[in-house]
């Protein structure tokens, strides 16, 4: 591991990608948006995440001497940052998805913040979501987040993964190698939000490309996120917060008790409608789908 450089404006940018060919466009983008920077040092840290890559787009990211180019077996995001965070050599670093990419002179405007503000661990900025070549702001009225950034995390994750620059010896491997498999920014924030200083800037510092297709609607992913809940209520958490995801979770297991319905998987159905059920004390919201998955059950029974 080696000491951080003394050029305080130096950053180690963090991409983990799966080096694929289809996102090899994407990918350069990001690179592209990175080394145009101004009046800041960057190092660019590649993790290439899994066995997918493309052997021409593994040899063209180790031949940049601007990147270390670094590679895991196995195909996993989470430790890919993880990796990634380990091998930070600078004062600050920040992380961009291969297929977002950051605005101009976004790297300094937030180190500059973290150079006057010794007691400021993170500074999160605000930034575009892009659908269809239209650009949205990503979180209006993110400032407003300084006042209570847990309570403003359960309204509207203000956490993507370019959002954030990070004092490198104030936030550690050790939230990184912490994850969760599923909202991991989400995670993150929440740690954060409970033991380090936060700032927030309601300046556009990236873009994030909203492709077409979700995998939220999986079975995969509603489970992941029921775990990620259950990560979430381990942590130190004010009782007002932790009824904030007592409320989310019963939803996703209403969630899951749907997609198995949908699928005519009745006993799974139940399952999942019975948990939802014992999280409601009055047991009233999902009432009707009580009736209807009593509806389902019968008319399975009579095919």
């Amino acid at each position: 591991y080696q000491m951080h450089s003394t050029n305080s404006t130096s950053v180690n940018v963090i991409i983990p990608t799966l080096a694929c060919k289809k996102r090899a466009a994407s990918l350069r983008n990001a690179i592209r948006s990175i080394k145009q920077q101004k009046n800041v040092q960057v190092k660019i840290i590649v993790v290439i995440n899994g066995n997918l890559y493309h052997d021409n787009i593994r040899d063209e990211l180790t031949s940049d001497p601007q990147i270390n180019c670094l590679f895991q077996d196995e195909g996993n995001a989470p430790k890919a940052q993880a990796l990634g965070r380990g091998n930070v050599t600078e004062p600050y670093f920040c992380f961009l998805d291969d297929d977002d990419e950051l605005v101009s002179d976004s790297l300094l405007n937030r180190i500059q913040i973290l150079e006057k503000n010794s007691d400021v661990d993170v500074v999160v900025c605000n930034g575009y979501r892009e659908i269809n070549n239209a650009r949205e702001i990503f979180y209006p009225r993110i400032e407003e987040c300084e006042k209570d950034p847990l309570d403003a995390l359960f309204k509207q994750n203000w956490m993507a993964s370019a959002s954030g620059i990070y004092r490198a010896n104030s936030i550690g491997v050790e939230y990184f190698d912490d994850y969760a498999r599923y909202m991991e920014w989400t995670y993150m924030a929440a740690k954060l939000a409970l033991t380090r200083r936060i700032h927030f800037v309601d300046v556009p510092c990236f873009v994030v490309k909203d492709t077409a297709g979700s995998i939220s609607k999986s079975d995969d992913y509603l489970f992941g996120i029921i775990e990620t809940f259950d990560k979430l209520l381990n942590l130190n958490l004010p009782i007002r917060i932790r009824q904030k995801i007592l409320l989310k979770k019963r939803s996703a297991f209403h969630d899951l008790s749907s997609f198995y319905l949908n699928k005519l998987s009745i006993k799974e159905a139940w399952q999942y409608h019975l948990a939802s059920l014992g999280m409601d004390r009055l047991g009233f919201e999902y009432a009707l789908f009580t009736i209807k998955i009593l509806r389902t059950s019968l008319q399975n029974d009579w095919q």
